[in-house]
């Protein structure tokens, strides 16, 4: 967008005054100066007059009276000691008389934060005075930089210092910004002691503990609000309202308050109808054809045989890949009910009479298991015949395309349901606990400022964490006892917004007795889930004879929201503890494919915004998550911290994969005990929930 266009609106004056204001706003995408400098000094200094407001922006009366008005000189030079690059106020505004200004320090690790972003600045302190920071602060392009008034001062940039003279800005007002800017505004500057107000997250780090304070990066923040107005994107953003928005800062005040976060909910529709138990008892057939004949498989199939071509050779490469594997799950799962009959009478030993069944039905029933790709030609007949005796579907039964795709697919699906299990070696000291359909109510899932969906991985990992030191406080036992790692798998979700009423903490009335009102509160994004958990424990007692201990300390709480055991009449069932990963592997294998097992994504982790939505654009199975913390400084004794050491840092995103059951029964256990598993990782910059790398 270019500021000569917009000024170059003359049907509707208000029109243009919109445009214009919008256009200078941190949410928007920067608009191009070149040629219209004059301009854009006017527009800047006549939105950080006060009240009453410019009816023109582009009025230079209005704007030359600006710096020429010692009020103003003396809020902006006593702004500048507030200007920030994370925000402290944010999402509680009752910190005050602090700001951070720093970068990221250096990771080798891959995941998201603001390192890959220019410094930006933004402010927040006292609301009356911010309207006057709009003309230093406000960023646009010019000569193919991101630049600011501010930054032109700095910089003693001639040609802008030149433009600003003719509106005030003298030699002696250049010297006391020059002034200020030296002494206000450092290139790194952190509070020195903690503010009650700001939240601590305490974590193992380095034979201790240390406490982390998650602050908002306004880079970060500036960067999805962009992204959120951009229409050619197809991932979806949601709002949330901040109460009193002009407290939190100058981005929350010109959005109004209603903020924007990446949307990644992970879409688990439950449905009993659709269980496969269901379906057999309604059509009495040993294939779920469903999964074969759906809009979403119909789609797919469309894109296989060309209807949808893609615009370049490298999407088609990487989304090619991913239908095929979508092509493949869905074989898969439309073979499940008869793989799951097979196992039934394996298990029960039951006897198959061959006259109630089909002849390709019982030799599947029947051969070996290294035998059933035999059966690829029969099976295949019957794919194509599900695929004809649906309305939907019946245009690619047969197609010539299609054909030799499914058929070599459903070979590889039989080739993988054949395939033995590996041997798994167990360490003596190495158990796990099964936690069945544990249940959360309103838990947050706004996981970070920036991303709303999964829980926080730290929130998962912490109530592992408060597992196992409730469990480790009870039992007497002078053996070492460490939840090392967890696994989890989502069944139900519940997204909603809310608002948690706060306590009631500050008097109505000053120096007498007065009733106490509550705080204002902002809306958040909460959850309900159903989940199953597994946890990996290394310890030298049989964790079986401590069952009841076990479901004793179970924590209460998940994620903020409170966490409650499996609603059946027989507890007994919610808690399995076994050393053996086949039978583990038998309750992950047997799950409704309904649910989604939430996994270490470590083949490709992008390291921007931008890269991040590409990659979920063209694959369902990835999806956002926030992964842990990125430290702003080396971790050091703080007043008011919760342990001896102490950081600041921001949120970081990483992809996850979301995975069905059906995939993990197809890879096998070896796969799934390499990489479903989480585990705290710590660097000297970093605190991630990453993939556990003791395998």
């Amino acid at each position: 967008m270019k500021l000569s266009d917009l000024i170059q609106i003359d049907e509707d004056k208000d029109d243009r005054q919109k445009a214009l204001k919008r256009a200078f706003m941190p949410y928007s995408e920067l608009i191009d100066v070149d040629g219209c400098e004059v301009q854009t000094v006017i527009i800047l200094l006549n939105l950080s007059c006060p009240k009453p407001k410019s009816k023109d922006l582009l009025d230079p009366v209005r704007a030359n009276s600006f710096l020429r008005t010692t009020e103003n000189i003396d809020k902006s030079l006593m702004g500048i000691k507030w200007i920030h690059t994370h925000n402290l106020k944010y999402p509680d505004s009752r910190v005050k008389d602090q700001r951070v200004i720093a970068s990221v320090l250096s990771s080798e690790n891959d995941f998201i934060s603001s390192a890959y972003l220019k410094r930006s600045y933004g402010w927040s302190h006292n609301a009356a005075v911010q309207g006057v920071m709009h003309w230093l602060l406000n960023e646009f392009n010019w000569q193919g930089e991101v630049v600011s008034l501010l930054s032109l001062i700095k910089d003693e940039n001639s040609y802008w210092l030149e433009i600003l003279k003719d509106f005030g800005y003298l030699k002696e007002v250049h010297q006391l910004f020059k002034e200020h800017i030296h002494s206000d505004l450092p290139s790194s500057a952190v509070p020195d002691t903690v503010s009650p107000y700001s939240k601590q997250v305490r974590f193992p780090w380095k034979g201790e503990y240390i406490a982390v304070t998650p602050i908002v990066s306004h880079a970060m923040q500036v960067s999805i609000e962009r992204l959120s107005r951009n229409t050619e994107l197809t991932v979806p953003f949601r709002q949330i309202k901040i109460a009193k928005s002009q407290q939190h800062g100058n981005l929350p005040s010109s959005l109004g308050g209603y903020i924007h976060q990446l949307y990644a909910p992970l879409d688990i529709a439950a449905n009993e109808r659709q269980t496969l138990a269901a379906s057999r008892s309604r059509t009495h057939k040993y294939f779920d054809d469903s999964a074969l004949t759906d809009r979403k498989c119909c789609g797919l199939f469309r894109h296989l045989v060309g209807t949808e071509p893609l615009t370049t050779s490298k999407k088609q490469k990487h989304v090619r890949a991913y239908q095929i594997s979508q092509l493949r799950q869905r074989i898969a799962l439309w073979l499940l009910p008869l793989v799951e009959l097979r196992e039934h009478c394996e298990k029960m030993q039951k006897l198959i009479d061959e006259r109630s069944y089909q002849p390709t039905i019982y030799d599947f029933l029947t051969m070996e298991e290294s035998q059933l790709v035999l059966l690829t030609n029969d099976l295949n007949q019957y794919i194509n015949l599900s695929l004809q005796h649906n309305k939907f579907s019946i245009r690619y039964a047969y197609h010539p395309k299609l054909m030799p795709l499914l058929k070599l697919e459903l070979k590889q699906v039989l080739k993988l349901l054949s395939s033995k299990s590996s041997e798994q070696n167990l360490t003596a000291d190495e158990q796990y606990i099964y936690l069945s359909d544990l249940r959360t109510f309103q838990c947050l899932a706004t996981s970070s400022p920036y991303l709303c969906g999964v829980p926080s991985m730290t929130a998962i990992w912490g109530f592992v964490h408060q597992y196992q030191r409730s469990f480790a406080g009870l039992i007497q036992s002078d053996s070492d006892i460490t939840f090392s790692s967890f696994a989890i798998c989502f069944k139900k979700e519940l997204i909603y917004k809310s608002s948690t009423l706060s306590e009631a903490s500050n008097l109505a009335a000053k120096k007498t007795v007065s009733s106490v009102k509550r705080t204002s509160f902002n809306e958040e994004y909460h959850a309900d889930l159903e989940f199953d958990l597994i946890i990996k424990v290394k310890a030298n007692i049989d964790l079986n004879v401590c069952v009841d201990l076990l479901k004793a300390v179970l924590p209460t709480q998940f994620a903020g929201g409170s966490l409650f055991p499996a609603e059946k009449k027989n507890t007994n069932d919610w808690i399995y503890i076994s050393e053996n990963k086949k039978a583990i592997f038998y309750r992950v294998k047997g799950l409704s494919n309904n649910a989604l097992w939430l996994m270490p994504q470590y083949l490709q982790q992008p390291n921007n915004l931008p890269s991040l939505i590409s990659l979920i654009t063209g694959d369902d199975s990835l999806i956002p998550i926030s992964a842990g913390y990125h430290f702003l400084e080396t971790p050091s004794y703080r007043e008011g911290a919760l342990c001896k050491k102490h950081a600041y840092a921001e949120n970081a995103l990483m992809l996850a994969k979301k995975v069905k059951p059906i995939d993990l029964r197809l890879k096998g256990d070896d796969y799934f005990y390499k990489n479903a598993f989480w585990s705290l990782g710590v660097t000297s910059s970093t605190i991630l929930i990453e993939k556990n790398r003791d395998t």
